[in-house]
Parts: C-alpha cells; sequence; structure tokens
C-alpha cells in the first residue's frame, strides 16, 4: 500500500469513528435514549426471556423496531446473548415472523460489525478482541476456508 493509499484510510477511519462517536453520544442525549439503553442492558442481563419479551412488548407498536434495535446492539456488545430476544421475536410476532425479524436483524448486525472491523483494522479488532481470539479464527478460517462462510 502507497502511502497516499494510507493516509486515505486512515482519514476513513477517522471519520467512521468521528460518525460513530457523534451518533451515540447524540443519541445518548436524546430524551429517553440513555434510559432505552439502560433498560435494554438490565432486559438481556436478565437472563429471563419473560422479562425481554416484556421490555420489547411494552413499546407496542414499534415493537419491531425495538427488537432490531437490540439485535443490532447484542452483535456489537459482544457478551449480550441473541437467543433471549429470538425467543422473544417468537413469543410475540410468531415463529416464523418472529425468526425472520431475529435473523434479518442478526444479519444487519453482523454487517455492521464488519464495515466497523474493515474500517478501524485488525490492529483494533485484535486490541478489542485478543489476539489469541483471531489466530484461532484465522486458523478455522485456512482449515476449512469456503465452507465456513
Amino acid at each position: 500500500m502507497t502511502r497516499p493509499d494510507r493516509r486515505h484510510l486512515r482519514r476513513a477511519r477517522l471519520a467512521l469513528a468521528v460518525v460513530a462517536v457523534a451518533g451515540l453520544t447524540s443519541w445518548l442525549w436524546l430524551p429517553g435514549g440513555r434510559t432505552f439503553l439502560q433498560q435494554s442492558l438490565t432486559a438481556l442481563a436478565s437472563l429471563d426471556p419473560q422479562q425481554v419479551r416484556g421490555f420489547i412488548a411494552a413499546w407496542g407498536p414499534q415493537a419491531a423496531l425495538v427488537s432490531f434495535a437490540l439485535m443490532i446492539l447484542q452483535a456489537i456488545v459482544a457478551p449480550l446473548p441473541a437467543f433471549l430476544i429470538t425467543l422473544a421475536n417468537a413469543a410475540l410476532f410468531g415463529a416464523f415472523w418472529g425468526g425472520m425479524l431475529s435473523w434479518f436483524s442478526a444479519m444487519v448486525g453482523a454487517g455492521l460489525c464488519f464495515c466497523i472491523a474493515r474500517a478501524l483494522g485488525r490492529e483494533v479488532v485484535e486490541k478489542l478482541t485478543g489476539r489469541a481470539v483471531l489466530r484461532s479464527a484465522d486458523g478455522y478460517f485456512t482449515r476449512f476456508g469456503p465452507q465456513t462462510i
């Protein structure tokens, strides 16, 4: 990679970081943004499917959007369990539509994580996940190749 390409990549990473921090900060400053985040994390941390279902159902007509946001949140904040949201979706929207909502929002969350990792670079991802985790993933991809995807 030439010098100008690296500068361009650094600028793109910096721009993404600024947009992400500005977006998160402004969202948390909006009325209810911080409360939503705290209630979401509390419901998911309880590991109780009924509590997660109740949290999502309490949003009424916006329940599907809240579920979508929760699934993306759990994709970015790694230790949050996705199965709780999936079970709540099945209970609230039925097995088919709840499954579709869970699958689609999980794919959007995975794509977002990929874009973030791609923009920030391997060094940042290595710091966040640990070198051993990335080596393990690299070995798995090397061993199983295209079948992994």
